[in-house]
């Protein structure tokens, strides 16, 4: 049997036992999914909905963070099991048993839903997206993750997870539920959704049982993670009417997120303004405090990354956003065509990855050059205008001289 969602009801009385290793796997995912969602979002004093919340391992830790919590799931034991040990935590978490398709709440009821290793299981992925969208208040966010739908995604969750390794019950997964990004990009936004960025989810050690500890990852051929918000709000105001006037009436042109602090980008985005000629890009600087900046991008985020809001209003970072720029100057057309052969998008996301611990010492570098450079055009040009008075005044002496050998009886 595939998609077998007996299997949280079958451990829920040992779901915080650390005795099942399946269990534990699921565990150790919620600090790798947090270093990212900690990113996006101000948890504290939050109203939060976890969707499909399970035994309570996200609930728990959002609560930790200080957010108003309930938790939904169709597996009542597994309900109790979480409702049973937030109340020996005393973390007051309220918890309903319920399906995503229909959820039991009033409309915009929370500023945050949270969906983890559930998508892929649901029966209606556009219905519970709409519900989502329902309950979200206008300028809220939906946070999530899932499991992409290729063959890479099919032999990491179906043959090794599931049949080889053992880190979670065979059937717990049918890979033809498996969403790919683009697929749910269209459905994000056919529930009135606006996507923000993705990102991968996967492995990043091992802990002292031997377990799999997880995090961030720059690829999404796997496990994936997101988030998108319900329009009405930015940055805690009201979108004016006239910025979603001007913004629908510009659907093709890219917005370019850049660091103008930082002598490196600015050089780079020079290079990109001249370049383009058509108007193709918009350039927002984001250390400029009162930059606009998209929903889901925070201040700090883009700062540290380059961001670039497609046409589609998906927003891309890393290599993706710079080959979305390079897609649209005539000159870096071939860089774009080589970026789309296989394989070389990996290489360019993990290169910006190490690429970006190096930018501040590249930055002060690239600086200090200028400077250097600056000043010895400067001198030289100083040289020069010294030598051509000095041949002025030398010319004029001769003809002052001449003129009055001429002129000597």
């Amino acid at each position: 049997m595939r998609n077998d969602l007996a299997i949280y009801d079958k451990v829920a009385d040992r779901w915080w036992s650390d005795e099942v290793r399946w269990v534990r796997t699921l565990k150790n995912l919620v600090p790798g999914r947090l270093k990212w969602f900690d990113r996006n979002i101000d948890w504290q004093g939050k109203d939060v909905l976890d969707l499909g919340c399970a035994g309570g391992f996200m609930a728990e830790a959002m609560a930790l963070r200080g957010a108003r919590v309930t938790g939904i799931d169709p597996a009542a034991d597994a309900v109790a099991a979480a409702r049973r040990h937030a109340d020996s935590s005393g973390l007051r978490i309220s918890y309903d048993v319920g399906v995503g398709e229909a959820l039991p709440y009033p409309d915009a009821a929370f500023d945050t839903v949270v969906c983890v290793d559930v998508l892929e299981h649901v029966a209606d992925l556009n219905r519970v997206l709409a519900e989502v969208s329902r309950v979200l208040r206008p300028g809220g966010m939906f946070l999530f993750d899932t499991i992409n739908r290729n063959p890479i995604a099919h032999f990491a969750t179906i043959t090794m997870a599931e049949s080889v390794l053992r880190l979670l019950p065979r059937g717990t997964h049918d890979p033809a539920m498996f969403i790919k990004p683009r697929e749910l990009h269209t459905a994000l936004k056919g529930a009135g959704l606006v996507p923000g960025l993705m990102t991968g989810l996967g492995p990043r050690g091992i802990d002292q049982r031997f377990d799999l500890t997880f995090g961030p990852l720059p690829l999404t051929a796997i496990l994936y993670m997101g988030l998108a918000r319900k329009p009405g709000r930015q940055a805690g105001k009201l979108i004016p009417h006239t910025q979603k006037t001007q913004a629908a009436a510009e659907p093709s042109r890219a917005t370019v997120y850049f660091d103008g602090s930082c002598p490196l980008c600015r050089a780079e985005i020079g290079h990109y303004r001249r370049k383009d000629r058509s108007g193709a890009l918009c350039f927002v600087d984001v250390s400029n405090p009162d930059a606009l900046l998209p929903d889901g991008l925070a201040h700090r985020q883009a700062m540290a990354r380059f961001h670039v809001r497609a046409g589609n209003g998906q927003l891309l970072s890393g290599a993706a956003a710079f080959i979305e720029v390079w897609a649209r100057l005539p000159s870096w057309h071939w860089a774009a065509r080589v970026a789309a052969l296989p394989g070389v998008l990996t290489l360019l996301q993990l290169s910006y990855r190490l690429f970006l611990p190096l930018r501040p010492a590249l930055a002060r570098i690239f600086a200090r050059t200028k400077r250097l450079r600056d000043s010895r055009q400067s001198s030289t040009r100083r040289g020069d205008i010294s030598r051509s008075t000095e041949l002025r005044n030398s010319t004029y002496n001769d003809y002052l001289s001449t003129a009055s050998d001429r002129v000597d009886p």
